[in-house]
């Protein structure tokens, strides 16, 4: 009995040691849902860990999820006058202190005062701008909140279908970030290049094979040219 106990306790030494020279398990994968609320023009759920978290890009995200309520039959269309419009928001945004959801949850004329005192061009509010409010806070209404695959939302912002080696690519980095940012408790991925990035990880005692190193460094190219 007692040789059996010492060799299921061997056992689970050699299970731990091996686990602490590769990648955590992670919690975390590129093929997985997201969702994305209209009422406050952001994705609500996306963990600080997560690398997709460091290439949101606000004015960018609410044209394709838009576009992306479009091609799920969600609604009929989206004019280039909302599309428009949703610039002027942002720029309103940038301005002053108002959220997204508080200046589209506005009326007409206070949307139409909040572009007078925010919104820094020479062009006056038109009545399409106007009308184009009207059009976006009925959008919203209707769209309330949506879930999208992370390989989705990615390929409406690199506008192609990516490829498996691609997504395996960004798989591995995703792990490896989480392996990072558990060990350093903060870890900026925007702040740092491939190389940088692989010898963190040697200095940690990870032993990277060159195939990996061609994955870490295609990711970030993926990261870099969506950041």
């Amino acid at each position: 009995m007692k040789k059996i106990f010492l060799l299921v306790s061997l056992l689970l030494m050699m299970f731990f040691v091996g686990c602490a020279a590769s990648p955590m398990e992670s919690q975390i994968y590129i093929d997985e849902d997201i969702s994305f609320s209209y009422e406050e023009g952001e994705f609500l759920d996306i963990s600080d860990k997560d690398i997709i978290n460091g290439i949101l890009d606000h004015d960018k995200d609410r044209v394709i999820m838009l576009e992306y309520a479009v091609d799920k039959g969600k609604i009929e269309s989206v004019s280039s006058n909302v599309i428009h419009l949703l610039d002027i928001i942002s720029a309103i945004e940038f301005e002053s202190e108002y959220s997204f959801k508080y200046i589209t949850e506005q009326s007409s004329s206070s949307f139409n005062d909040l572009a007078e005192n925010y919104y820094d061009s020479l062009d006056k509010l038109s009545i399409d701008d106007i009308i184009a409010f009207n059009d976006l806070k009925q959008l919203l209404l209707e769209l309330n909140t949506i879930r999208i695959n992370k390989i989705n939302y990615l390929e409406y912002r690199l506008n192609k279908e990516m490829t498996q080696s691609e997504i395996i690519d960004l798989d591995i980095l995703q792990d490896y970030y989480l392996v990072l940012i558990n060990n350093f408790y903060s870890y900026d991925l925007s702040n740092v290049d491939s190389s940088q990035f692989i010898s963190d990880l040697m200095d940690m005692g990870y032993l990277i094979s060159e195939e990996k190193k061609a994955s870490i460094e295609n990711a970030f190219a993926i990261y870099y040219f969506l950041k």
